[in-house]
């Protein structure tokens, strides 16, 4: 099987693969570490009761002290996101993409 590129013959059978795998260890990558990944950025902290709420205020606590133990030290920033139970923020969670 031959694979071709506007006209021009590439790598075949399996000296293909081979090309590939060459290609992709010839680029070096670094890994980002968790501190630089988190330096200067907003963290949310979302609360599923309203403002003033025991859970409020401890959350608000938790978002205080946290940021001091995550690698980089973001701002972390409570959000509240009352009604019906907390299941407004459940819905949300539920449907987001890890």
């Amino acid at each position: 099987m031959k694979a071709t590129i506007s006209g021009e013959s590439s790598c075949q059978g399996q000296r293909g693969t081979g090309c590939l795998l060459v290609f992709a260890t010839g680029t070096s990558t670094f890994a980002q570490t968790p501190a630089d990944f988190y330096k200067g950025k907003n963290v949310e902290l979302y609360i599923g009761y309203s403002v003033g709420g025991g859970y409020d205020l401890y959350a608000r606590v938790l978002a205080r002290h946290i940021a001091k133990h995550i690698p980089g030290n973001p701002t972390v920033v409570p959000k509240n996101m009352e009604g019906a139970g907390s299941l407004r923020l459940a819905k949300l969670a539920g449907q987001s993409r890890a």
